[in-house]
């Protein structure tokens, strides 16, 4: 903590020192730092129109407002709407790439690659299909737009809960760029280069490049030198726009990412016993403890203080971890995470005499391996290592749209086309000798078509009726196949799954007046279902799967600008029935087997929220926003009646996991004239999210408080030059919470992935040419 304070003394002194060297040399000048409330256009529905005419909730963030805000990937982008909660690790995956995503209750907290996200994130209109590699850094980005409610008719399956939609800077022939570097604590050191210009006329190019390298902030108490949830990561983005004619452009890009990192910030809540009990429960940790022959280790004094024994001996605390780490042989290793990500797309836009054309073809993959151990123990007693975990995807969309009645009517209408496979190996390591588990593969083989269409009329000059339906038609194919010490019978197992369905809007909006607009929404939407893929104790032919889940959202919104557009204040309020819901639990779906955890269609609920986002330019020089959201869920009907999940009955009581009561975001900017045209920009953001449970079991250990976090940063603009620098805090109060919480039956540990503490940064900007 001394090292933060002085890290961000030493950098105020500069930007002082620095200040007062402007103020005796620099020319006066025109202000740079301007505060504005500006106009902001979104393409959430898949055309260029103005947010506030825009019949939808959408957060929408400018990569400066971001650049300003320090934020990273889309993880700290999340922190700023209502309603949306972001982490950085799915649970129990061991890999920091794996983002758990929920907007308004409704989101995937499982990495498998039969899960299906319930939020869509789409990167220049090309869906990203799976958690892992969603975890996208906000490398030169126009902007980001958080879409909440169903999106079922113009984004289609899978975004029940919402989409993040991120838009890249295009090239436009500019010549110039810019060039971050960053350096802070736990020895963060990165580089942003962004450079375009023409390549001939007509023919526009832009690369972006991004390395991050960061410590981690978990001390791995078993090993000399490693630390959980560091940061390594090379990203490249390349782009090419040709021009041929006015009406005709076709933009090129593509992007590649590498990871190699120490696994997760995972630290243990209990070891042995997840109902929080001093004695172990656990078969599997019972085993190791006889096996190990230490009278000790059968008694509850010596599980909880001998560290030869399996149990709360190996509790280390929020920010260390007793883990030891193995291949699938039980010998130990020294954890590196791998992850490859790239892609590539084709975008066409034609402006013909009968209407506007647009295809987007693309192909996206990942390769990645990732280590877990799931006793947090030195022991072996229960451990799994994903590799290989990779997935290939390939999708086509042509959309075409038009107006007519001189704009009073217009539609945009679509085909889209998308194929996937995968394949994820799971090895495994643990302490039962008889019947030891050596692997289990699990593929996929998926593929969808869908047709839309929606449209807009206006029958008088301030009503507009929105109407829109789309048709899917899917197949998904899962084939398991797990590997037993002596066990050849237990496999190869198949299952296929099939789905028809259309989704539905109906929007009525009405202009109060020129900056008033009021809408009322209906829309729906559905997840796809899935198959159950932890198989510990047998496999059936053919595969169980569970079913699709649906949504109907009700939604009304009135969007507000006052005093000579300086105040933005919108509100919406929403209503969502949502049947045959999904959630990840643990039941025995295998009889004679071990319990695994799974996904299952738990419930019909009720999820009912308001959220209001507001925007204040209270001077030119001052500048407030808040987004705050409210969310209450309701559970009206369980499937069957009851579940029970690793023995913790679920009830119509039970609360649904991320889903916070209350969670705001308010922020602040004030920039300050100094004497000869240098200027400071002072920035803070307090986050405030209510508690929550991050499992349905609601145990105790899955359990958050409510936190607060604040970031705050200073930036130094001087006069007449072409850089910038800034001073910043991240986790300023030094909260401690954890994002995702999870637990493992079969060593009856939970775990928490922790947040990272306080910590102080600086960045230099430079930029060159007509950046």
């Amino acid at each position: 903590m001394k090292n933060s304070y002085a890290f961000f003394a030493a950098g105020l002194g500069a930007t002082l020192a620095a200040s007062a060297m402007a103020q005796g040399n620099s020319p006066e000048k025109d202000s740079k730092i301007a505060l504005t409330l500006e106009e902001v256009m979104v393409t959430a529905r898949k055309v260029e129109e103005n947010l506030q005419k825009t019949p939808l909730s959408v957060t929408a963030l400018s990569g400066e407002n971001l650049d300003d805000r320090g934020a990273l990937s889309i993880i700290d982008a999340g922190n700023i709407a209502p309603n949306v909660a972001l982490g950085d690790s799915a649970s129990f995956s061991g890999s920091s790439s794996a983002p758990t995503v929920f907007i308004r209750g409704i989101g995937q907290a499982d990495f498998l690659i039969v899960n299906d996200p319930a939020v869509g994130i789409y990167l220049d209109g090309v869906y990203v299909a799976r958690s892992i590699g969603g975890l996208v850094d906000l490398l030169d980005l126009e902007r980001a737009e958080i879409l909440r409610g169903p999106q079922g008719t113009l984004f289609g399956r899978n975004t029940i809960g919402g989409a993040i939609n991120l838009i890249s800077k295009k090239p436009d022939g500019a010549a110039g760029g810019k060039v971050f570097v960053t350096l802070g604590e736990d020895k963060h050191r990165e580089v942003q280069l962004v450079a375009g210009g023409a390549l001939a006329d007509n023919v526009f190019a832009r690369l972006s490049a991004l390395y991050r390298k960061r410590d981690g902030y978990v001390d791995a108490l078993q090993y000399d030198d490693l630390s959980l949830g560091e940061d390594h990561v090379l990203s490249l983005r390349g782009q090419l726009r040709f021009l041929p004619t006015a009406n005709l452009s076709l933009d090129l890009a593509a992007d590649y990412s590498r990871e190699r990192e120490a696994p997760a910030p995972t630290v243990a809540r209990n070891i042995g016993n997840i109902r929080g009990g001093a004695d172990v429960t656990s078969p599997e940790g019972r085993r190791f403890n006889t096996a190990t022959g230490n009278p000790a280790c059968l008694t509850r004094s010596g599980q909880n203080s001998n560290p030869a024994c399996f149990g709360r001996a190996h509790l280390a605390g929020n920010f260390a971890s007793n883990s030891v780490w193995t291949d699938e042989f039980g010998r130990r290793i020294t954890p590196e995470n791998a992850l490859d990500v790239s892609g590539i797309s084709a975008t066409l836009e034609w402006d013909t005499p009968s209407g506007r054309l647009k295809s987007i073809a693309a192909w996206r993959q990942f390769d990645s391996i990732f280590y877990n151990d799931l006793d947090f123990s030195p022991h072996t007693v229960f451990h799994n290592i994903n590799h290989p975990f990779n997935q290939d995807q390939f999708s086509w969309e042509l959309q075409y749209g038009n107006d007519w009645l001189d704009g009073r009517l217009s539609a945009v209408t679509g085909v889209y086309y998308f194929e996937e496979s995968g394949v994820e190996t799971v090895r495994i390591a643990r302490a039962r000798a008889a019947f030891n588990l050596n692997g289990n593969r699990r593929a996929i083989d998926n593929e969808s078509v869908s047709l839309y269409a929606q449209g807009t009329w206006s029958p008088a000059e301030r009503l507009h009726l929105t109407a829109g339906l789309r048709y899917t038609d899917n197949t998904k194919v899962f084939t398991a196949n797990v590997d037993f010490q002596n066990r050849p019978d237990l496999g190869p197992s198949s299952g296929v799954q099939t789905a028809r369905e259309v989704n539905k809007l109906i929007t009525l909006g009405y202009d109060i007046s020129d900056d008033r607009y009021l809408y009322l929404t209906f829309s729906d939407g559905f997840r796809d279902g899935g198959f159950p893929a932890r198989f510990t104790g047998g496999l059936p032919d053919p595969l169980p799967f569970f079913d699709p889940e649906f949504v109907d959202s009700w939604e009304v919104g009135l969007k507000n600008t006052f005093f000579d557009k300086r105040l933005r204040a919108n509100i919406s309020a929403f209503h969502t029935l949502y049947d045959d819901m999904q959630i990840t639990a643990t039941a025995a779906f295998i009889p004679g087997g071990d319990v695994n955890t799974s996904t299952d269609n738990l419930a019909n609920v009720a999820l009912t929220g308001v959220e209001l986002e507001i925007d204040a330019l209270v001077t030119e020089r001052f500048k407030v926003n808040l987004n705050m959201g409210w969310l209450d869920d309701d559970i009206k009907q369980l499937d069957g009646g009851l579940l029970t999940s690793a023995g913790f009955q679920i009830t119509r009581d039970t609360d649904l996991p991320y889903t916070p009561k209350l969670n705001w975001n308010l922020g602040a900017s004030y920039a300050i004239d100094l004497p000869a045209g240098s200027e400071l920009l002072a920035r803070i953001d307090w986050k405030f999210v209510d508690e929550q449970f991050y499992r349905i079991e609601n145990l105790s250990d899955s359990f958050e408080d409510a936190y607060n976090l604040v970031n705050a940063s200073i930036q130094y603009t001087p006069a007449g030059a072409r850089w910038e620098v800034v001073f910043g805090v991240r986790n300023l109060n030094d909260a401690q919470y954890a994002t995702t919480m999870a637990f493992s039956n079969i060593p009856q540990s939970s775990a928490a992935n922790i947040n990272r503490p306080r910590t102080v940064y600086g960045t230099f900007r430079y930029f060159f040419g007509d950046e």
